[in-house]
């Protein structure tokens, strides 16, 4: 039987070439393109609300929770908070469009 200590020095990341952390840190790099990182206003919205312990409660009715979510358990108050943002950033591009104002 192999001892763990020689197998994981063997089989760590720490073992390898210096070479090839650098291959996989730039192959990393690059496949995270510019495009992926622009923020476009709805991204700018979500912060705001984000920021706003108002709308970003972490606590919401069972109707919300369901039309969110489906019928399943285990919902966070996290992700609670993150669909609160979402659809508070919708309402504000929603209310835009109705004022005639470009998105």
């Amino acid at each position: 039987m192999t001892d763990f200590n020689d197998w994981y020095t063997d089989n760590s990341i720490r073992s390898q070439s210096p070479y090839k952390l650098r291959e996989a840190f730039e192959a990393g790099a690059a496949s995270q393109s510019v495009a992926s990182q622009v923020e476009t206003l709805r991204d700018k919205f979500v912060m705001q609300a984000l920021a706003n312990p108002e709308i970003c409660t972490g606590v919401a009715k069972e109707y919300d929770l369901q039309s969110w979510f489906g019928v399943r358990g285990g919902i966070t108050r996290y992700e609670i908070i993150a669909m609160q943002a979402s659809e508070c950033a919708d309402a504000m591009l929603e209310a835009r469009k109705v004022k005639g104002e470009e998105t």
